[in-house]
């Protein structure tokens, strides 16, 4: 699996992804090679503790995987469901080996090439294989997406304890990208049967993808009571993936917060608290906005000098500017905001 970056969302959280280099100032300078090494053999042991168990549980849930599957022979899911166990073992030993093997020294190499991808052995998927590779591809790309964060936080103390000289680019043997191979190889090495490791893949990685980024959470807490990077922490969490990089993409998406505000109960329940007051419709509320966005405001006094002081401090939208019912919704736009 191909690491997919994020550029714009890791800007304002990290510093560059680059390894650190042994003479900064940081915490995690002060570490030596024997107490880096005793941290990352400690990250490894939870790491791999965490992997197996969720693992297995997944798995333990995978009876009924093809229970509705009438194209599936009855002996090849009588096969799949005695050879759990030994994909466990062969997912614990595909960890074991990568850990090991990066800790030597030795970068990943990159995604195994398929076998339906290669010149003159490319196969025609059916209907059903490319919905399931389809459906594998989505199921990654959430994966990815839910521990980007967490998983770039974890690659930065990496680096801070493992420095690599040889390349500006970091090899993080917890990172998403690892795991994904760890589940793919063993899946493509215990069921060659596309029809069933492609499922598997699927299963796993919708069932393994909360408890991965709370793995990362807790090898992180752990890295920073260290005294590994502690200040990431702040950053990662200042910034909601929701929230737009620029300030004045805000108004688009208050628009869109207000056009499904209707849809959640807590907005219902504030809705009829405020009847009496008679608030307009969300169309209306959108359009008072954007009038508000556009009128000059000019600040005096302390509000200059507070705007003036934090640049980087939410936008206020003065309620008493509003009119009527649309002050109740514009003063909800801090909240929404934060």
């Amino acid at each position: 699996m191909t690491p997919a970056s994020d550029p714009r969302a890791m800007s304002e959280l990290l510093p560059p992804a680059t390894t650190p280099s042994p003479d900064g100032a940081s915490g995690s300078s002060r570490l030596g090679t024997a107490e880096s090494r005793a941290l990352l053999r400690e990250c490894f042991i939870q790491y791999r503790a965490r992997m197996t168990d969720m693992a297995r549980s997944s798995l333990d849930m995978c009876g009924d995987l093809f229970e509705w599957n009438t194209q599936m022979p009855e002996a090849d899911i009588e096969r799949f469901r005695a050879r759990r166990g030994e994909w466990l073992e062969h997912f614990g030993a595909t960890i074991d080996e990568s850990y090991e093997r990066r800790i030597a020294g030795h970068r990943r190499k990159g995604r195994r090439p398929d076998a339906t991808a290669q010149g003159i052995d490319v196969k025609m998927l059916t209907e059903s294989d490319h919905a399931k590779q389809a459906a594998v591809t989505d199921s990654t790309m959430d994966f990815r997406r839910a521990t980007r964060l967490e998983s770039a936080a974890l690659d930065q103390r990496f680096a801070a304890l493992m420095p690599d000289r040889t390349s500006q680019e970091i090899d993080n043997p917890f990172s998403p990208v690892y795991v994904l191979d760890a589940i793919g190889v063993t899946s493509r090495a215990v069921y060659p049967e596309p029809a069933i490791w492609r499922t598997l893949m699927e299963r796993l990685l919708v069932d393994l993808t909360p408890g991965v980024n709370k793995t990362y959470m807790a090898l992180n807490r752990l890295l920073a009571d260290h005294g590994v990077l502690p200040e990431i922490s702040a950053a990662l969490r200042a910034r909601s993936e929701y929230r737009p990089d620029q300030d004045a993409e805000l108004l688009p998406v208050f628009k869109r917060l207000l056009a499904h505000a209707g849809d959640s109960a807590d907005a219902r329940r504030l809705a009829d608290a405020a009847s009496e007051r008679g608030t307009l419709p969300a169309v209306t509320v959108a359009a008072s906005l954007t009038a508000l966005a556009k009128a000059p405001k000019r600040a005096t006094g302390a509000d200059a000098q507070r705007l003036a002081g934090d640049e980087d401090a939410f936008p206020d939208l003065d309620p008493m500017l509003a009119l009527g019912g649309t002050a109740l919704p514009i003063t909800m736009l801090t909240t929404l905001q934060r």
